[in-house]
This record gives C-alpha cells, sequence and structure tokens, in this order.
C-alpha cells in the first residue's frame, strides 16, 4: 500500500480529507470502489505456507536432531548398530509428531480465520455501514465503539499517538487514571462519566506524555462547585508531582486565584496587566481587593458587546457535553 499522509495527526481535520479526497460524510460508493483497487485491501500480506515435504524436512533442522542423527552415523561407522537404529527411531518418531502437529495447528488456523471475519463500522455516503477490514480504505471515516466509549481504550489510542514505547503504554495509562482518581471507573462507559470524571479523563489523555508544558481552554468550564474543585486538584497534583507548567485560559478570577503564579488579564485582544495574584491586589490597593476586582479596574467595568453567535452555541455544546 502507498503511504498516505504519514503525519495526518498533526494536520487540520479538512485538510486531511481533502488530501484523501473524502467528507464529513465519508466516501462515496464509487470513490470507496477506486480507492480499493488503488491501495488493495486492508490486510497483512499472507505467509506462504510451507508445502508438506519441507514442513516436514522442518522438523529435522534442528541443532539437537542434527546432532542425534550425526551420533547414529557415527554408531553404524563403529559397528554399534543396535544404537544407531534406537536413536534414528527416535528422531524420525519425534519428527513425524511435530509434523502432524504443526500441520495440524496451521489448517485449524486458517479454517478459524475463514469463519472469523472481524468487521469495522465507516460512514459511506453519510451512512453506518459495517465492512469486513479488508474493505476499509484510506478516506473512510471509521466510527470507533469500545476505542471511543471506554476509558483504557481512549488512553490507549492517545499513547499510541504520543509514540509511547509499547512496553509502557499499558503502565502509563494505569498511572495516569490513578492518578486522575477515575481507577475505579476505569470501565465504564465514558456516557456515564459526570462533567467533572470527562474532564479529568481529557486531561488524563493530555498528560500520558507527561509533558513538560500544558495548554487548557477554560478547563471547568460547565462544571458545577464540586467538580471544579476536583479538577483544580488534580491540576495542583499535576504540576507538584511532574513539574509540569501549565498555561489556562478562564473567565473565572477565583480559578486563576486559586491555580496560578502569574496571571495576565485580557481586553479587547490586548493585554492589560500582568502579575502573581498578590501583586495584582496590591496594585489597586491592598490585598483585600479579589481578582474580580482587579478585572474591573485594568479591563473596565463597561460590558462588552463583542463576539459571536458561533463562540456563544461552541461555549453552550461543551457546557453540555459535559452535564
Amino acid at each position: 500500500m502507498d503511504p498516505v499522509l504519514p503525519i495526518f495527526w498533526n494536520l487540520p481535520a479538512p485538510q486531511v480529507l481533502e488530501q484523501l479526497s473524502s467528507a464529513p460524510q465519508g466516501l462515496s460508493a464509487t470513490q470507496a470502489e477506486t480507492a480499493l483497487a488503488r491501495f488493495g485491501p486492508n490486510e497483512l500480506r499472507p505467509t506462504d505456507r510451507l508445502s508438506g515435504l519441507r514442513l516436514l524436512l522442518k522438523q529435522f533442522a534442528s541443532p539437537i536432531t542434527l546432532i542425534l542423527i550425526a551420533g547414529a552415523i557415527l554408531s553404524l561407522f563403529l559397528g554399534d548398530v543396535a544404537d544407531a537404529t534406537i536413536i534414528l527411531i527416535i528422531v524420525v518418531v519425534s519428527g513425524v509428531l511435530g509434523f502432524w502437529q504443526e500441520h495440524g495447528a496451521a489448517n485449524t488456523v486458517a479454517k478459524l480465520l475463514a469463519v472469523v471475519q472481524t468487521k469495522a463500522t465507516v460512514l459511506r455516503d453519510g451512512n453506518e455501514v459495517k465492512l469486513a477490514l479488508a474493505d476499509v480504505v484510506p478516506g473512510d471515516l471509521v466510527l470507533l465503539a469500545a476505542g471511543a466509549t471506554i476509558p483504557g481504550d481512549c488512553l490507549l489510542i492517545f499513547a499510541k499517538l504520543y509514540h509511547l514505547p509499547h512496553a509502557e503504554r499499558e503502565q502509563r495509562v494505569r498511572e495516569a487514571l490513578a492518578f486522575m482518581g477515575l481507577t475505579d471507573a476505569a470501565e465504564k462507559l465514558v456516557r456515564t462519566y459526570s462533567g467533572g470524571m470527562i474532564r479529568r479523563l481529557e486531561i488524563a489523555q493530555s498528560t500520558l506524555h507527561r509533558p513538560r508544558v500544558l495548554f487548557l481552554d477554560e478547563p471547568t468550564v460547565g462544571l458545577d462547585p464540586l467538580a471544579r474543585s476536583a479538577v483544580w486538584e488534580h491540576l495542583l497534583r499535576l504540576r507538584n508531582v511532574y513539574g509540569t507548567t501549565i498555561f489556562l485560559t478562564t473567565h473565572a478570577m477565583d480559578e486563576a486565584d486559586q491555580l496560578c503564579d502569574r496571571v495576565a488579564i485580557m481586553h479587547q485582544g490586548r493585554v492589560a496587566v500582568v502579575g502573581a495574584p498578590a501583586e495584582l491586589k496590591a496594585s489597586i490597593g491592598g490585598p483585600g481587593h479579589t481578582l474580580d476586582e482587579v478585572f474591573k479596574h485594568y479591563a473596565g467595568d463597561a460590558l462588552e458587546t463583542g463576539g459571536y453567535y458561533r463562540d456563544t452555541a461552541s461555549e453552550r455544546r461543551t457546557a453540555r457535553r459535559l452535564g
């Protein structure tokens, strides 16, 4: 199969779809047929099975068997026919038994593969279609089932995307779930999660590779006070245990006060002021003030009437998703 978009995970989704001649509703039947003819079946090339004679001869190619045969020949050369005969009988019986077992196992596996056929669900012409894995082609939008709903599977997918060593992936997933307090819920469907648990799972995904710097966009939006506190606690642990530098955006000044060592207040697309929370409070008259008052002081107390409907709709969808 020709290589297709080897760094697709670094590209915007529209660009990936464009390069694969696909669309949000998936490939059309004609496009899928053309892709299958171009790239071939989505399957590993089967290994050539040994013929019966080659498989039988293979049983006598091991070093121990060759030593026994050499010993039998030496016994014949020395005139010890009985020992040579016993050794040769053992070698032949062992070889025949090995051939019979290996040949039978190969036939059983071949029959099982012919009966059991794994399928995937993809979008074709906007409809969900179940296909044999061999019929999935580049450009197909595959709908994940267990991987999209079971937290452990989600994290394993992210571990692979982050190029974590295969031997470390499962351990990292277990550690991330435990670190975010999700071990007991690891086998539950994500749709049964509360908003706070979903946020913690998202943070677990982003920290699998233990980044030195982590960017979070309003990590507690739409959460109730208990869920917000839980996310705050885990973010602080992430910073203290792994030494991660966290950049986050938030509209909640109490969140900035609780989590941040330095705060930058934005107003109309510009940084109005930067400093530690205590410094910012002192700049407007002392520690008795809050960051809400600091924000009003530097950003003005007039309501901003800008913004777009799309932004508001996106925020509402996020809040609904998090419950």
